[in-house]
């Protein structure tokens, strides 16, 4: 999945790049062409701590930014094209029947496709931060919190200049897209997709011996740990905080520790 880099993130000091030499349109076109490059990339012997950059041009051949692929939020991009695919899967509204207005906040290939679905699903959607315009959207300048009828989305976080900036870009933004993954597991569970790698007990079977971490602390992710826990999968705490956390350390008896601290601990999380 393609995301954006600011120009001045591509040459910082902090961040092991390499720019690649080919250059690809900023339109609607753009999330299909980037697959090309960034597949003669992987064919290249490179470090996996180098991050691989595509330079991004407008009409007139302006560097707008660079493109660099977050490969976990595949996952919910194969979700979602699965779920349009689908005549009798359940939906947005039939999971979220309240929420009347969606905001997005930042652009990514997930952010665009997503918007693209709830239109199609006849969802209002807001959009708001860099590059929209590209693709066809304006962007508001508007950002109010979720009043339960409006469901916010930081598609992109904001970043720092100092610090391990390798680390905090490359942090997937799956996460923030957890209504996706919702709305998946609720037609696996109702089995109206039964073709998701082996459904639950294939899940299971994947975390089992793994060190799982949940993210966030809502009563959402303390159900989440009472269903896994009782299908025999205990857990290694739950992340709170993308820098220091200097709160409560423990929660139901699990750690609570802050995302920069797994990723420096090399942790799988959930």
């Amino acid at each position: 999945m393609l995301r954006f880099c600011g120009k001045k993130y591509a040459k910082s000091e902090y961040l092991d790049s390499v720019i690649l030499d080919e250059r690809v349109l900023i339109n609607e076109d753009l999330w299909q062409n980037q697959k090309t490059y960034f597949r003669r990339m992987k064919m290249k012997a490179h470090r996996p701590s180098v991050l691989a950059l595509l330079p991004i041009v407008d009409a007139n051949r302006n560097i707008v930014c660079y493109g660099w692929q977050d490969e976990e939020a595949n996952r919910e991009l194969r979700m979602l094209k699965e779920l349009e695919k689908s005549a009798t899967a359940l939906q947005f509204r039939d999971i979220f029947p309240e929420v009347r207005e969606v905001l997005i906040c930042g652009c990514n290939d997930l952010a665009f496709y997503f918007a693209k679905y709830l239109e199609c699903q006849q969802i209002k959607v807001s959009v708001s931060g860099k590059y929209w315009d590209f693709f066809g959207y304006k962007s508001t300048g508007e950002i109010e919190p979720d009043d339960g009828e409006r469901m916010v989305i930081q598609a992109e976080h904001i970043l720092g200049t100092t610090g391990d900036l390798y680390q905090k870009l490359i942090r997937s933004a799956s996460l923030e897209f957890e209504c996706i993954d919702m709305i998946y597991e609720a037609n696996v569970k109702d089995e109206r997709i039964t073709n998701a790698g082996g459904g639950i007990e294939w899940l299971l079977k994947k975390l089992e011996g793994k060190d799982v971490f949940l993210s966030g602390n809502s009563t959402c992710e303390q159900d989440a740990y009472d269903w896994l826990y009782a299908h025999g999968i205990d857990i290694s705490g739950f992340i709170f905080g993308g820098e220091d956390w200097y709160g409560a350390s423990y929660l139901l008896g699990k750690k609570r520790v802050s995302m920069d601290e797994v990723v420096k601990c090399d942790r799988g999380g959930l």
